[in-house]
C-alpha cells in the first residue's frame, strides 16, 4: 500500500479493507478509551491523526468526541480523496510526519498502525514530534506468531484486496513488540508512557506530559 506506483483503483479497494479489520479489531473503541485517558477531563482538545490512511478511524474518533477539533494528515493524495469523501467533522491535510514542519498547537497526537512501517532511528523521531503535543495515543500491531496466522486469516475473510492479503502479515513481521515500542518511547523521551497489550495482537502506547 506504500508504493507510490499502487493503481488507484487498488489503493481505494485496500484502503476499504483496511477499515473493515480496523472495524473487526475494535480500533476505535480501543483509541477512545486511550483518548479520555489523557484527555484528563479537557473538554476542548485539538488533536492531529498522523497517517489518516482513508479516514477511517479519525472520523469515528471525531463522531464519538464531538467537542474536540480533529485534524487528519497523511502523504498520499489518494488516501486523503478517500478520507476526504469519507465526510464527517474532520479536516485534512497533505503531510509527511517525518520530513514537513511539525503543525503547532495540538494536543494530542494520535496515530493508528503506522508506526510498523518505519525502522527504528525514523519511528523514534516521529515519537519525538509526537512529544511537542503533549501527549500521545499510538495503536498498532504487536510482532508475535501467532498474530501473524490471524492476519492471513483475518485479511481474507474481511477483504478481497490482494493488496491487503500480502500487507497484513507483513506489516505483523515488521512490526515492534510491546516491549519494543515502550523502549522506542523511552528514546524518544516520552518517559512515563504507559503500553499495554490489547485484543487480538495489538498494544496500545499512552503519553501525558
Amino acid at each position: 500500500m506504500d508504493d507510490p506506483s499502487l493503481d488507484a483503483g487498488q489503493h481505494r479497494a485496500a484502503l476499504r479493507g483496511l477499515a473493515r479489520l480496523n472495524a473487526w479489531s475494535r480500533a476505535v473503541p480501543t483509541m477512545a478509551a486511550a483518548l479520555e485517558r489523557v484527555a484528563d477531563k479537557n473538554e476542548s482538545l485539538r488533536v492531529l491523526d498522523v497517517a489518516s490512511g482513508g479516514g477511517d478511524v479519525v472520523a469515528a474518533l471525531a463522531r464519538r468526541f464531538p467537542n474536540w477539533s480533529f485534524h487528519g494528515c497523511d502523504n498520499s493524495p489518494e488516501a486523503l480523496a478517500v478520507a476526504g469523501e469519507r465526510g464527517g467533522p474532520v479536516s485534512y491535510s497533505a503531510l509527511n510526519a517525518l520530513c514537513d514542519p511539525w503543525p503547532a498547537g495540538y494536543d494530542v497526537a494520535t496515530c493508528s498502525l503506522f508506526l510498523h512501517h518505519l525502522e527504528e532511528d525514523d519511528a523514534i523521531a516521529l515519537l519525538r514530534r509526537f512529544g511537542s503535543c503533549g501527549a500521545c495515543v499510538v495503536f498498532d500491531l504487536d510482532r508475535r506468531r501467532r498474530a501473524l496466522w490471524l492476519a492471513r486469516l483475518a485479511s481474507r475473510a474481511l477483504t478481497r484486496s490482494p493488496v491487503v492479503h500480502e500487507d497484513a502479515p507483513q506489516s505483523v513481521r515488521n512490526a515492534y513488540t510491546a516491549a519494543e515500542a515502550r523502549s522506542l518511547a523511552e528514546r524518544a523521551g516520552l518517559f512515563g508512557a504507559r503500553v499495554r497489550r490489547v485484543w487480538p495482537y495489538r498494544w496500545i502506547l499512552t503519553w501525558r506530559q
